[in-house]
């Protein structure tokens, strides 16, 4: 997008060093910023699961995010419940787009 990386974190109001692991592809960069980031940069994320295996996927994500909220913060975990509803509406969404 020819913008230097202060600047762009400086826009979408990350710090700087988070958006350069995003851009290194960091394993452990948070998902509330990372949706931030990809937001501001104009980005989606689509995700396809096989119709046969729906429902497990489903029960498996929900498991993910919920595991890890049990040890944090309250506001950290409204963060997670917030990525857990995007994430489980991509989903949906694939799913209902399929059945079209």
């Amino acid at each position: 997008m020819n913008m230097r990386q202060d600047v762009a974190a400086g826009v979408i109001g990350v710090s700087e060093n988070f958006l350069g692991k995003v851009e290194r592809g960091g394993e452990t960069v948070q998902w509330g910023l990372l949706f931030q980031v990809m937001q501001e940069l104009g980005l989606k994320v689509s995700v396809e699961v096989p119709d046969e295996i729906a429902g497990e996927t489903r029960a498996q994500i929900v498991r993910a995010f919920n595991k890890p909220a049990m040890t944090m913060s309250p506001s950290t975990s409204t963060s997670s419940s917030d990525d857990l509803g995007r994430l489980m509406f991509a989903i949906e969404k694939s799913l209902s787009d399929k059945a079209r």
